[in-house]
């Protein structure tokens, strides 16, 4: 794979100006773990709770004086761990109900839409709602959702967000630790298939420059019996699948969630 260093070069075989294909993010191979139903209500409803701490630090932070630098940066610190925690579990969330819409194994019951945060644009982001297991989750509504379940609104009953680890789970170590494990394992796979594409933006963009140098006479390739054509794009390999290992357990809690918005 070319690197930017590369361009130093001044010669170049064909084989390694072959263009390779970034993989496709919402493709990453995972393993549906057995009790996939309680992780997944879980992590949404630790996304609810993490999120709400976000909001209530940032309206704490509003009401500090500019004086207290200690505690603004206390508040700032737990802003972003709260956004940051809220956003990978629904990030992990929503990747494992756009498989299981793949799978056909659910489906999409409707959409509601929700203003967005900038107001001066007066643009509705959409939500798909998504029934699994007696729970009604909400994820975003891609342009591939909307094209394979037809776009209608629906109204649905907004419940109170939990307000403490508690209403989520009694076993407070057995939630936090089953959701952290869950997110962990996605993350390790996604940001191993980000890292790569990173890899592979850098290697066409550099086989681009190359070929632009070599028709500038910067540089020359070295003659082969096969003649120069068009870039070929090569697949890239591809991760290997988690392997859950958790012991499943019986979902025990079946709630309705408000819409939360996140970036």
């Amino acid at each position: 794979m070319l690197t930017y260093t590369s361009l130093l070069q001044k010669e170049f075989n064909q084989e390694e100006l072959t263009l390779m294909k970034r993989l496709d993010l919402s493709n990453i191979p995972i393993t549906m773990p057995e009790n996939l139903a309680q992780i997944l209500i879980w992590t949404s409803e630790l996304a609810q709770y993490h999120h709400a701490l976000f909001i209530q630090s940032s309206q704490k932070l509003e009401l500090i004086s500019e004086n207290d630098k200690n505690k603004k940066q206390e508040l700032n610190d737990l802003i972003k761990l709260y956004r940051k925690t809220a956003f990978v579990e629904n990030q992990t969330k929503d990747f494992y109900l756009n498989k299981l819409l793949n799978q056909g194994e659910v489906v999409v019951q409707g959409y509601i839409q929700h203003p967005s945060k900038v107001q001066t644009s007066k643009v509705q982001t959409k939500y798909a709602i998504i029934p699994y297991h007696g729970y009604d989750f909400i994820t975003l509504a891609t342009p591939k959702i909307v094209a394979k379940f037809p776009l209608h609104f629906i109204e649905i009953k907004k419940e109170s967000i939990p307000q403490a680890l508690t209403d989520i789970h009694m076993d407070e170590e057995e939630l936090l630790s089953t959701v952290k494990d869950f997110v962990r394992s996605f993350r390790k796979l996604y940001k191993e298939c980000a890292s790569k594409n990173e890899l592979i933006k850098e290697h066409n963009t550099t086989v681009h420059k190359i070929y632009v140098k070599i028709k500038n006479g910067e540089a020359k390739l070295i003659k082969q019996d096969i003649p120069i054509a068009i870039p070929k794009v090569v697949k890239t390999a591809t991760t290997h699948p988690i392997n859950s290992n958790k012991k499943p357990f019986k979902v025990i809690k079946k709630r309705k969630f408000t819409l939360l918005k996140y970036k």
